[in-house]
């Protein structure tokens, strides 16, 4: 029955599923069964069953690249990055030359909170010649997320310059730069985009905008903006470029329909609520009115998907600074700064409420990391300073 059911398998035979069942009804434990009962379920896409086939039977999934790669990508989807780390460590141990299994390994770590274990694995592979810039990418993020802002610019760089076609590299390090509130190099590297990847994309036309915007570019925010509705005008990201432009130049009313509009068919976007409660913010809503209730029920629809935003965190702050809930803005504020450490605008809440709260020994701590991370911003400044020509 195993003979029958591995060769079926194996000739991708509709009567595997089968003799498979059969085996594993008299012998549950059979690990070779396990395992290719696994791989059929992960190819009907139930990632459930192929775990609990694949649990049983690691010690011959870890001799078999494919099998720990759709265990491990059934793991991470089940936000069990740390089981994956382990399955993707024994499995590069056996075969510690495979190129795959240790990129996986890689993407595991870092989802598993381990930049710097990702970057320790990552580095054998992007030395050397052969280095390719999906390597070069992932590394970047590493770094990224480990703290390592030059060192990440600088894998960016050469993702560009090994795939200089390739879209995602240069976005990355574009939004890299708007979110170290550095807006000049991502208008040029957006600008090296758009010369050399074939059918640039809406993002790049999003991105740039967002990156003119902030350089107070109006006419050339608001024709990127447009170019990137007309590529892709349901694309709720062209949207909320859109909505960003109307409220960097204060124009909150016209983001606030814009964005109306669109979550009549998007109603659970987080980003599109949370956008949403910042334009009517913006645009003057106070307490008890109804622009202001709009604006909280936005708010809680977006926290309801994506509870750890820290930008609608900090926002949820700012509302209840307005209502004087300060206990409440504390919580929140809290919340956020410990989720972005880096996150100048809930810091600054934050110090604000603990002081109004007369609580001075963690307002000095909150103003101690803001002095800190001022200066640590003026330094990363010119890192991120990049010739878009390299």
């Amino acid at each position: 029955m195993e003979a029958a059911a591995e060769t079926a398998y194996l000739h991708k035979d509709a009567r595997a599923a089968r003799y498979l069942k059969q085996l594993l009804d008299k012998h549950p434990e059979n690990e070779t069964a396990n395992a290719m009962a696994g791989a059929l379920a992960y190819e009907r896409h139930e990632c459930k069953t192929a775990m609990r086939h694949f649990e049983r039977s690691v010690a011959v999934l870890v001799q078999n690249e494919v099998a720990v790669s759709q265990f491990c990508a059934c793991l991470l989807e089940a936000k069990r990055s740390a089981d994956a780390v382990s399955i993707l460590a024994r499995a590069t141990k056996i075969a510690p030359g495979n190129k795959n299994l240790q990129y996986n390994l890689a993407v595991a770590q870092l989802q598993n909170g381990l930049p710097k274990d990702a970057i320790a694995t990552l580095e054998s592979l992007s030395s050397g010649s052969d280095s390719n810039a999906q390597v070069m990418n992932l590394l970047a993020t590493a770094q990224s997320a480990g703290g390592d802002l030059e060192g990440s610019v600088n894998s960016l760089r050469k993702a560009i310059q090994i795939a200089p076609m390739v879209e995602i590299n240069y976005l990355d390090l574009a939004i890299l730069s708007l979110e170290h509130d550095n807006p000049a190099p991502a208008v040029e590297v957006t600008n090296a985009a758009l010369s050399n990847v074939p059918n640039p994309s809406f993002r790049l036309y999003s991105v740039r905008g967002m990156a003119q915007a902030e350089l107070s570019h109006y006419d050339e925010a608001e024709a990127d903006f447009a170019k990137s509705l007309e590529l892709q005008p349901k694309n709720p990201g062209a949207i909320a470029g859109k909505s960003v432009y109307y409220t960097r130049t204060d124009q909150p009313a016209k983001a606030a329909v814009l964005l109306r509009n669109k979550l009549r068919t998007a109603p659970k976007d987080p980003v599109l609520n949370y956008l949403l409660a910042d334009a009517l913010v913006r645009a003057g809503a106070g307490p008890s009115t109804p622009e202001f209730m709009e604006a909280q029920a936005a708010l809680q629809r977006s926290l309801q998907v994506k509870p750890d935003a820290v930008e609608a965190l900090a926002l949820a702050g700012k509302l209840y600074i307005k209502e004087n809930d300060l206990e409440r803005a504390s919580s929140v504020l809290k919340k956020a700064v410990n989720k972005d450490p880096e996150n100048r605008a809930a810091m600054n809440q934050l110090l604000l409420v603990l002081r109004k709260l007369g609580r001075r020994e963690e307002a000095a701590k909150v103003a101690e990391r803001l002095t800190a991370l001022v200066n640590r911003e003026r330094e990363n400044s010119d890192k991120l300073r990049v010739d878009a020509s390299r």
